[in-house]
Parts: structure tokens; sequence; C-alpha cells
């Protein structure tokens, strides 16, 4: 374990290629998260720890306020360990099952979410392993919902992918695909469904086996899981989550566009303005068979 100079404080969790903890940072004197890398003996994910030495000059270009910047790759001896900054809040799957999401909610981590996304989008370099457990949300009693997005780019040295990575994962990506900007919002999508509906590629409940896919999935489906919530931003996320690469956005940019249009009145009706037209239309007969009326009552006289 990197012993200097970070010192851990609590271990908060064990996951696919990692031991993970919160450690004091005495030279920055700043909170950090800290990923203890498992070995090939350790885990069948572990991370290609060669490869990721290559790629962190890149990783650590990754800026955003919504983003956990990765700090640094330790190495102790045998150990390494992945430093970045830490996310206070809990992460998807407890915000799950600690409240559910309404409508507010949903808009306000979907635009956050797209938001992180265009960080990469400078460097053509997606996140590659977005899914709940990928998410620190805050629920700050002044601002509201805020998220964190960890690791990025850190699957793409993993050996193979756990199951709830492939949960999330576009469906067009083989086993040794790199993820794209589009890939990157299918499973974004698929995270904010299982924020939602507490659900899995649109099947299953989280404690279920692995799902069949996204085959069966579209906007009506999930507007009978959550018929509180506005169609257009429950379209938003059908496109998103379309199998076919070339339906979805081109980029976050795009998909935050389409994310404000969807809040706009006529988006969230798209029959407003027809029924506009309609109701001006029946003003102006009433209008014309009241005079009509007025006419044939003898109203012109005198």
């Amino acid at each position: 374990m990197a012993d200097e100079p970070y010192i851990p404080e609590e271990h908060t969790g064990l996951g696919p290629s990692a031991k993970v903890y919160r450690a004091h940072d005495h030279l920055g004197n700043r909170v950090v998260r800290l990923k203890v890398l498992l070995t090939d003996h350790e885990s069948r994910f572990a991370l290609d720890r060669e490869h990721l030495t290559q790629r962190m000059a890149v990783l650590v270009q990754i800026h955003h306020p919504l983003v956990a910047r990765l700090v640094e790759l330790d190495v102790q001896e045998q150990d390494m360990t992945l430093v970045s900054e830490f996310g206070e809040g809990i992460d998807g799957w407890k915000l799950i099952r600690h409240q559910p999401l309404t409508e507010a909610h949903l808009r306000t981590l979907a635009a956050q979410l797209v938001t992180a996304l265009q960080a990469g989008e400078a460097l053509n370099l997606p996140h590659g392993d977005l899914k709940p457990s990928n998410l620190i949300i805050e629920n700050h009693p002044l601002y509201g919902l805020r998220l964190k997005l960890q690791d990025w780019g850190v699957a793409q040295s993993r050996h193979g992918q756990p199951r709830e990575t492939l949960w999330f994962r576009a469906p067009e990506l083989g086993p040794e695909d790199e993820p794209t900007a589009r890939s990157d919002l299918f499973s974004a999508a698929a995270t904010l469904v299982a924020l939602i509906t507490g659900q899995v590629l649109g099947e299953g409940d989280l404690a279920g086996p692995e799902p069949a896919g996204w085959a069966a999935f579209d906007a009506l489906r999930l507007r009978s899981v959550r018929p509180d919530i506005d169609p257009a931003l429950l379209d938003w996320l059908a496109r998103l989550l379309h199998r076919d690469p070339a339906q979805r956005p081109d980029s976050a940019t795009q998909a935050l566009a389409a994310l404000q249009r969807s809040a706009e009145p006529a988006a969230q009706h798209p029959w407003g303005v027809a029924a506009l037209i309609l109701v001006y239309n029946l003003a102006v007969l009433a209008m014309l068979i009241g005079y009509l009326w007025w006419l044939l009552a003898g109203g012109h006289s005198g």
C-alpha cells in the first residue's frame, strides 16, 4: 500500500480491479481516493499496469468540475495505486435505494452527466465505463443533487470487463472495441434509466441475472414504468438508447442541446402549437356565430 504521501483513513469498497480507500494527502492537504490495484492473481479483471501507465499522461488532462480528476499513478514497491480526487456523496446504486428520483432529479442529473461527457470530447477520449457505481452523487442542502463522474478512461486498461460494465455497455461494442462518444451516450442513458427504475438494461432488477439486452426496450415501455415523467424527457433517453449508434446524437454537446429542447413547452406537448391554432380558430368561429345570432335577433335594428 502506498504509505507516502497518502495516508489511508477508511476502506470504502472492493471493486473488480482494486481495493478502494478514502485517504488524506498530507502534502496537498486534501482528501483523495485511492484505488490499490489488484494483481492478475487476485482478480480476472485486473488492470494492465503497463497499459495504464502509458495512458496516464492523457487521462490526467481531463479537467472538469463534474469529473473526479485523476491525480497520478503512485508506485510503492509492488503496489500501484491510482490516486484521484475524492467525490463526496453516495454512488448511484445507493442513491436508488435511498430515494426515488423525481423528474426534476432526472433532468438535473442528466444535464450534469452529459455536460461532464463534454470534458473528453476535445481530447477524443470517451469515458468508456459509465454505470451507477461510477457516479458519486451529493445531495447538497443548498444546491441539490450534484454528481462527480469517476474513473475516466480506466476501464480501457482492464483485462476483460465485469458484468456491471457489460450491463451498461452499448450493443455495438465488441469485447475489443474502443468506446466512442455515441457509446458513452448509450451508457449514460442506460445509467439514468437504472436510477429512475431500479432496472438494468431495461429488464430484470439489481439482484437479477444478466439481462438479455435492449432488443425489447422502447420509449413506450419506459413510459409505462414511469408515467409521471414528461414523455419528451423519456423520448430523449430512448433516442440515446437507440441500438443503431447512427440514430443517437453525434456528441455530448448535441445530446445536451436536445435535452434542453425537451424541456421547452412545445417539446413537452408536441400537440401544443396545433392546439393553440385550434383554440384560436374555435374562438374566431364562436365570435362569428355570436355575431350572426345577434343579426338574426334583430341586433342591427335601431
